[in-house]
Order: structure tokens, then C-alpha cells, then sequence
């Protein structure tokens, strides 16, 4: 830390200056505003021409061009079927109807854990 404090404490040598001021001047500025401004037309012109933007679409007459028939229907219904049918519930056995797991072709298992009704 000697070697630190000594550095501080000597201040800047005396064959450097702190009076360099770090501005632009005026042509350098003008020419820094131009040479950004190109950079965003040349990145937005390769932009435009990668997405390949259309110009605007004609908006279309819906009005006139779409046709919609709003005339009354009536539907009568003629007969109804209504089956009945007791689904038997499993064996105890049948260990088929259990399972709701499936076996991939890798030998991986997937499924299961779902609830019964």
C-alpha cells in the first residue's frame, strides 16, 4: 500500500498537462451526426428488404362483396331413439382395463396415475 500512497500523494508530473479539454469540434461533430445517420438507412434498407414489407393493401368493400342469405328455417323432429345400457364394471382378473400406462418403443414407461370413476 506504500507504493499506492506515494503515487497519490507525488500528484500529476509536471511534463503532463490537465488542461486537454475531450470535446468535439464542430466539423468532427457534423461528420459523426452523418456517418450515424447513413449507418440507420443502410441497417433499416436491409431490414425492409430481408422481411420484403409489402406496401399498403387495397382495403376491400365487405359490404358489397359478401353475400349472407338471413332467411327463417325451421327444423321439425320427427323421432327420437333413446338405448339403454349397463356397462359392466371389470373383474377383479382383468388387469387390462388397470392399466393406463403405455410402454415406448425405447422401453420407457409413460401414463398412469389418473383417477378411476
Amino acid at each position: 500500500m506504500n507504493g499506492a500512497e506515494d503515487y497519490l500523494a507525488s500528484g500529476i508530473p509536471s511534463n503532463r498537462t490537465s488542461n486537454e479539454k475531450n470535446s468535439l469540434t464542430f466539423i468532427e461533430g457534423i461528420l459523426s451526426f452523418l456517418v450515424g445517420i447513413a449507418a440507420a438507412v443502410i441497417f433499416f434498407f436491409m431490414t425492409k428488404s430481408r422481411y420484403k414489407m409489402k406496401s399498403a393493401t387495397k382495403v376491400l368493400a365487405f359490404r358489397e362483396n359478401s353475400v349472407v342469405n338471413m332467411s327463417i328455417q325451421e327444423d321439425n323432429l320427427i323421432d327420437t331413439v333413446l338405448t339403454h345400457r349397463i356397462i359392466p364394471k371389470p373383474t377383479s382378473n382383468d388387469s387390462s382395463t388397470k392399466s393406463s400406462t403405455h410402454t415406448s418403443s425405447n422401453g420407457t414407461t409413460h401414463g398412469g396415475g389418473g383417477t378411476s370413476f
